[in-house]
């Protein structure tokens, strides 16, 4: 069973093109349905490729404030979860 919706893709759609077909990160033009793509190779074809990520990697939360428009090798840079602080250990002597 998918943790997505049935309608993803015109999600992430709706999304690309809000955003332009832009990256959100580094605002490059990506590519649109129906761009020629002959004088690309694979690997080219792939780093203009536009993507739709969660900010808070859970696809079932599809609010437009947690989606975001990234090439797919620019990850999201989110915040590390809290660390467990260990009690100092003593020093035996």
């Amino acid at each position: 069973m998918s943790r997505y919706p049935k309608d993803w893709q015109q999600i992430a759609l709706t999304i690309k093109d809000q955003a332009g077909w832009r990256c959100s990160k580094c605002n490059r033009q990506c590519l649109r349905p129906g761009d020629s793509t002959k004088h690309l190779t694979k690997s080219e074809r792939a780093k203009l490729t536009l993507t739709v990520h969660h900010h808070n990697r859970m696809p079932e939360d599809n609010r437009l404030e947690n989606l975001i428009a990234l090439k797919p090798q620019l990850p999201l840079v989110l915040p590390q979860p809290p660390t467990v602080k260990h009690p100092a250990r003593s020093a035996i002597v």
